[in-house]
C-alpha cells in the first residue's frame, strides 16, 4: 500500500456506514500503513481522504481512468464499492424487488432437462445475459424448458408463479 486510492480499493469493498464512516476508516488505514503524506507531499487528513473518495465515486460513475469497470453502491446509512459485475444481495423483501441489499446478481437462467427426452443426464442450468437471449434459446435448444430469475440459490420462475429453492 502506497497511495491513499489504494487504501480506498482495500476498504471500499467493505459496507461501511456512509460517506462519513468511509472516510474515517480510509484514514485510520492510511495512518496504520504509514501513509502520512499525499503524492503532492501534503498531510492527509480526514478532509483530504474525503475529497478524494468523491473523487473516485465520480470517476466510477463516469467510467473514467482506473475506475471504469468499478461500481458502487449507496444509501442513507450504506456504501460499497465492487470490482465486478456482482453485487450484493443482503436482505430479501418478498412482495417486491425494490427492497434488495445486493449479495449475488441476479441472473436469468433456463433449465435445461435431458432426462425429459429420455437422454439419461442431469438437469442444470444455462445462464444467459437477457430475457430475449434465454427466449431465443429455449426456442433453439430442444431440451431447455423454464425460464427463471437467479438470485442466491432462490429461483423466480418468469412464466410461472411459482418460487423455487435450489
Amino acid at each position: 500500500m502506497k497511495t491513499i486510492t489504494d487504501v480506498i480499493k482495500l476498504l471500499g469493498k467493505e459496507r461501511h456506514n456512509g460517506l462519513d464512516n468511509m472516510t474515517k476508516a480510509v484514514f485510520d488505514k492510511c495512518h496504520e500503513f504509514g501513509i502520512i503524506k499525499t503524492k503532492g507531499k501534503k498531510k492527509i487528513t480526514i478532509e483530504t481522504v474525503n475529497r478524494i473518495i468523491r473523487n473516485v465515486l465520480s470517476q466510477i460513475k463516469l467510467g473514467k481512468g482506473h475506475w471504469k469497470s468499478w461500481s458502487y453502491r449507496q444509501g442513507l446509512d450504506y456504501i460499497k464499492l465492487y470490482d465486478d459485475p456482482a453485487v450484493d444481495i443482503i436482505t430479501v423483501n418478498t412482495t417486491t424487488l425494490e427492497a434488495f441489499e445486493y449479495i449475488d446478481s441476479p441472473e436469468i437462467k433456463v433449465r435445461v432437462n435431458p432426462a425429459k427426452e429420455g437422454v439419461d443426464a442431469k438437469s442444470f442450468y444455462h445462464v444467459c445475459k437477457t430475457l430475449s437471449e434465454a427466449q431465443e434459446y429455449v426456442e433453439s435448444e430442444e431440451f431447455a424448458s423454464d425460464i427463471y430469475l437467479s438470485i442466491g440459490t432462490l429461483l423466480i420462475p418468469l412464466d410461472k408463479g411459482e418460487k423455487r429453492n435450489i
